[in-house]
């Protein structure tokens, strides 16, 4: 497990004082929540996971707050929680943390059912990722495999109110909203001045897992690009500061390195068809691309080939080989060529 950052203050042009609290949400992962003051309310920009010691780093992330920077702060104190995408290495920690605080909770609509009916988001989840493994082309029993093992979704928690305004306007408080979905539906960049607190939409040293929109409406590659573009003509962003890895500080590159990257990626999926002498699926194109990958990554990479798949035959770049089978045959798995 990577150790946890340190806890720091960012200050923006405007005197708005961020603290970057840093905690486990996953095995493998670290997040990092972000306690905001001087923006209204005392306010908390995701919640972590729940699972762990994720809640306790972030109560501890406050106990550091209040004894290394002299802020009055507790966490009972806090009056807002905004989320930036309903993600549960995000909102996961949600139950735990309303337990101590009597916050508002604030979420874009279009990632609110995850709170709000958590349990049916859950399930709708499970039942799209089962479908989609079928058209990918999965073979055997290897689906199931990935469903039970490497996409383990945590349980479902009770039903949450929140407010679905808040995030919908363009600003409030002292914050901008831009909404950046891709990642996911409901994804939203908060501007606080000159600093932006950019969830998974923009990382520092990775690009953001993408999912395919067949599996739900603006998530997916396209959604992914233009959300990019919408925050690369923002002007006057200092810093990011983004939901897990280091700081950005220059997030205009970062952008136009990921846009390049991506395009990059796109034209691999053409070349690997190009080069091929048959039609392939989805996994077929995967394990060409991603050989030395395994186990849960192997995942990821399955879904992100998924989202490029989808990408180019929306543009008419790909067509698909078997139509008549699938026509006849709803489980049968989709043979992509170039036209």
């Amino acid at each position: 497990m990577p150790r946890l950052p340190e806890i720091k203050q960012f200050l923006s042009s405007g005197g708005i004082r961020i603290y970057r609290i840093p905690c486990k949400v996953l095995a493998e992962l670290t997040g990092r929540v972000y306690l905001v003051l001087e923006a209204g309310p005392p306010t908390l920009v995701d919640t972590g996971s729940g699972q762990g010691d994720s809640t306790k780093n972030i109560l501890d992330g406050f106990e550091t707050v209040r004894r290394d920077f002299g802020e009055s702060i507790r966490i009972e104190d806090v009056q807002r929680i905004l989320i930036t995408h309903a993600h549960p290495d995000h909102c996961g920690g949600l139950p735990d943390l309303l337990q101590r605080a009597r916050a508002e909770v604030a979420i874009h609509p279009l990632d609110s059912r995850s709170i709000t009916a958590n349990a049916e988001c859950v399930a709708l989840v499970r039942h799209g990722i089962g479908r989609l493994l079928d058209q990918i082309g999965v073979p055997g029993t290897l689906g199931e495999d990935l469903l039970r093992r490497h996409w383990q979704l945590p349980e479902a928690f009770p039903a949450i109110d929140v407010n679905t305004e808040l995030l919908e306007r363009n600003a409030f408080d002292g914050f901008r909203v831009l909404h950046t979905p891709g990642h996911s539906p409901g994804h939203v960049c908060l501007l606080a001045d000159d600093l932006l607190l950019c969830g998974d939409h923009v990382l520092s040293r990775t690009i953001p897992q993408l999912w395919p929109e067949s599996l739900r409406p603006y998530k997916g590659l396209a959604h992914y690009l233009e959300s990019l573009q919408t925050v690369r003509a923002v002007r006057g962003i200092r810093m990011a500061l983004p939901g897990h890895e280091t700081v950005i500080d220059d997030v205009y590159k970062r952008i136009d390195d990921i846009d390049r990257s991506e395009r990059r990626r796109i034209q691999y999926v053409v070349d690997v068809l190009d080069q091929a002498d048959r039609p392939l699926t989805i996994w077929e194109i995967s394990r060409t691309i991603y050989q030395q990958t395994a186990g849960f990554y192997a995942s990821l990479a399955l879904m992100d080939t998924a989202a490029r798949v989808e990408y180019l035959h929306q543009r008419g770049r790909l067509r698909l080989a078997n139509l008549e089978q699938i026509e006849s045959d709803p489980r049968a798995a989709w043979q992509y060529q170039t036209k």
